[in-house]
């Protein structure tokens, strides 16, 4: 590999490390731009599902994803909670929120 080569190699790879770590540019975790609410919808969806758990002071709470359609919020989350016999499980719950109140909750796994 010519010297030419080497520094072009490394121009491009530099210039594409400098744009992934824009601190302007959106991260993985940032709230897709059609879930205005989504923290609040989020929020809401964990207190609707504490209120269903076995042991909710041992909810230790995952990701929590939303999507927003037709101005009804769909909210995706996992938690690590204790069940009847004292073991931590892993459960994925999925809300929908409407003007800022959980309409419909369902654990899917």
């Amino acid at each position: 590999m010519s010297v030419k080569t080497v520094v072009l190699l490394v121009a491009i790879c530099g210039g594409a490390y400098l744009l992934a770590t824009r601190s302007d540019a959106p991260s993985a975790s940032a709230v897709a731009p059609d879930a205005p609410h989504s923290s609040t919808g989020c929020s809401a969806s964990r207190r609707a599902i504490e209120a269903r758990l076995r042991a909710p002071a041992s909810a230790k709470w995952g990701d929590c994803y939303s999507t927003t359609s037709g101005g009804v919020q769909t909210v995706t989350l996992n938690v690590d909670s204790q069940n009847g016999f004292g073991a931590l499980i892993r459960s994925q719950w999925v809300t929908t929120v409407r003007s800022n109140n959980v309409e419909s909750v369902a654990q899917i796994k």
